[in-house]
């Protein structure tokens, strides 16, 4: 039982516009939210992503992917 979701989903810098990524954050928040003993681990350079998946991070760290400034969010099973 439980899982870890592990994703670089699109930031809207090469692919997909500024509301498809909300969307895509927005329905990935509406999937993990059913997924109460799952792990997820994100990386993103869009500066919104805890407001749109509508949960603060357990860890966030800003690194960056070349020179594009990100951050790592980490999600821990809910207990």
């Amino acid at each position: 039982k439980g899982g870890m979701i592990i994703t670089n989903p699109p930031y809207g810098e090469r692919l997909l516009d500024e509301e498809e990524v909300k969307s895509l954050y927005k329905t990935f928040s509406d999937v993990y939210a059913g997924l109460d003993d799952w792990s997820c681990y994100v990386l993103t350079s869009y500066d919104d992503f805890q407001k749109i998946f509508g949960k603060k991070a357990d860890k966030n760290r800003k690194l960056y992917n070349g020179r594009l400034q990100c951050y790592y969010y980490q999600y821990n099973p809910k207990k």
